[in-house]
C-alpha cells in the first residue's frame, strides 16, 4: 500500500472515530440522553400533538401504566377514546431551568439529573428498565406516590 493509501485510511479511521465518538447517545442509552429528548417531544408537543406520543415512549413504565388508568377514566368522562399520552398535556410544559449544567447520579438502576440555575432546583427521577431493544433509561414521570384522582 503506498502512503499516500496509508495516510488516507488512517485518517480514514480516525475521523470516523471521532465522529462517533461526538454523536451524542441515542434517547435510552443514558438519563441525559432520555431527558434530552424528552424535553424535546414536549417543545414539539405544542405544534405536533404527536410529539406526546414521543414523550410518553420515554417514560418508565410505572408512570405509562398510571397514565393509561386516567386516560381510562377520562375516556368515561368525556365518552370519547383518549391515550394515555394525551394525559400529557401539550403547550403546558415549561423549562424553568436550562439543561445545562447537569449534575447526574447515577445508583445502580436508579438516576436523579439535577439541573438548577440562580434560586430555582429541578431533580429528575430516572429508572433503567428493560425494553425489547434491551436495557433504557426512562423518565418517571408520575411517581408511584403520587395521589390517585377518585373514579
Amino acid at each position: 500500500m503506498s502512503l499516500r493509501a496509508t495516510l488516507l485510511l488512517a485518517v480514514g479511521v480516525f475521523g470516523t472515530g471521532v465522529l462517533a465518538g461526538c454523536a451524542p447517545d441515542a434517547p435510552g442509552e443514558t438519563p441525559e440522553s432520555t431527558l434530552r429528548a424528552f424535553v424535546s417531544a414536549m417543545e414539539r408537543s405544542v405544534l405536533d400533538d404527536r410529539a406526546r406520543a414521543d414523550a410518553f415512549a420515554l417514560l418508565d413504565e410505572g408512570s405509562q401504566e398510571r397514565l393509561a388508568s386516567r386516560a381510562r377514566r377520562a375516556t368515561h368522562l368525556a365518552r370519547r377514546p383518549l391515550e394515555p399520552w394525551e394525559m400529557i398535556a401539550p403547550g403546558s410544559f415549561r423549562l424553568r431551568v436550562p439543561l445545562d449544567p447537569m449534575e447526574i447520579r447515577v445508583d445502580g438502576e436508579r438516576a436523579t439529573i439535577r439541573l438548577q440555575a440562580d434560586e430555582r432546583t429541578a431533580e429528575v427521577p430516572m429508572v433503567r428498565e428493560q425494553t425489547p431493544d434491551g436495557p433504557r433509561w426512562r423518565l418517571v414521570l408520575v411517581p408511584d406516590d403520587t395521589p390517585e384522582i377518585a373514579p
